[in-house]
């Protein structure tokens, strides 16, 4: 047998005529690559080295004769389709430490063919359902669910157990008669597109805190008409006053739950009343990703709001220094300065120095008026 391996990667397993039966891979490889060992239809037995870390995508796909494998415990990744149509594949025991498990990574192995109840369930794992019930009931060992393990199912309702802490990505995607959510207090991430087009979801819940979540973790449609958190409102309920918030929901929760990289930043110009929503949000439940995209697009947020002459938008903003980096803070007190210049309109230049006050404990000789 030989192995193409390189700075700890195996690339790719080159077996001999006729090919193996067995194969242990050496010591001190921390990755099985994308394919490394696809479609070797005579391994029958595979042994990892402790110290493995990632089983990229389709690393064991269609190895049709393997028929057992451990999985060492420091592996904390196994991505999408790794061991996908080992027909022969009878058990899988599941890393306690594992973080993520890519869509049908086990699919079509015996094991998950066999499997007997509707949740296919490896320690504190789902990997898939494959019932048919029209409410679905997730056992209460679980604490992970894997990528896709609903996807496309025709569950209108689903018990998230107590101590769940992970949704993954695309996990309901696609769940179309799906209605209700309550997540329990225990949930700490949603992944992408997790409830991607559930176009009849109405209801959402949050037990404890917002999770964070990936990007189009919801992508929700005017039906949802009662979100909350810890038994509150998610919306703040001077939106509900004039009836065009309501159909700003939506835009809501994706800009609490689904905030990241350039959600404002890369912007020239935001919105002011999406700023107002943005702002109303953060003080209501303080997500950090939240706080992290507008972190990032503070500048546009702030001019845009000055452009339009919202100062009340502009003092919220400098009630909360934290969203302020220190040189963005310095650039827009020179914009505010200059503004000042143009328009004789001081506030937002006094706004900006309180600002600048809270993020560098001193007054800068540009501050005076």
């Amino acid at each position: 047998m030989a192995f193409e391996i390189r700075d700890g990667v195996l690339i790719r397993y080159l077996p001999e005529d006729g090919g193996e039966s067995a194969v242990t891979v050496p010591d001190g490889v921390t990755e099985i690559a994308r394919n490394a060992f696809c479609d070797c239809r005579t391994l029958r037995e595979i042994r990892l080295p402790e110290g493995l870390r990632v089983i990229r995508r389709s690393a064991f796909n269609s190895c049709f004769a393997l028929r057992e494998i451990h999985i060492p415990e420091t592996v904390t990744e196994i991505e999408a389709d790794a061991f996908y149509l080992c027909r022969s594949l009878s058990a899988v025991r599941l890393p306690m430490h594992l973080k993520h498990v890519g869509v049908n990574a086990f699919a079509r192995t015996q094991w998950a063919q066999e499997y007997s109840g509707s949740c296919i369930v490896s320690g504190e794992w789902l990997l898939k359902y494959k019932g048919d019930a029209e409410y679905a009931v997730i056992p209460e060992t679980v604490r992970f669910i894997a990528d896709g393990a609903f996807a496309n199912s025709g569950i209108r309702s689903v018990t998230f157990p107590p101590r769940l802490e992970t949704i993954g990505e695309r996990a309901f995607a696609l769940c179309s008669r799906l209605e209700a959510l309550r997540f329990p207090e225990t949930l700490r991430q949603i992944g992408a597109n997790a409830f991607y087009f559930c176009n009849h979801l109405n209801r959402i819940e949050f037990a404890g805190d917002v999770p964070q979540a990936g990007a189009d973790a919801f992508l929700l449609h005017a039906k949802v008409h009662t979100i909350s958190v810890r038994g509150r409102p998610f919306v703040p309920d001077c939106y509900y006053i004039e009836r065009r918030w309501k159909d700003w929901l939506c835009f809501g929760v994706e800009t609490v739950l689904s905030a990241g990289r350039n959600t404002f930043g890369h912007l020239d110009y935001v919105d002011p009343e999406k700023c107002r929503m943005a702002l109303d949000f953060y003080r209501f439940h303080a997500v950090p990703q939240l706080r992290d995209a507008m972190k990032e697009g503070i500048t546009a947020m702030w001019v845009s709001c000055m452009n339009a002459h919202r100062t009340d938008l502009l003092a919220q903003m400098a009630d909360l220094p934290e969203l302020f980096p220190q040189k963005e803070a310095e650039r827009l007190l020179r914009l505010t300065i200059r503004y000042a210049e143009i328009t004789g309109t001081l506030e937002p230049q006094m706004l900006i120095m309180r600002v600048m006050r809270a993020v560098s404990g001193e007054a800068d000789d540009r501050m005076q008026l």
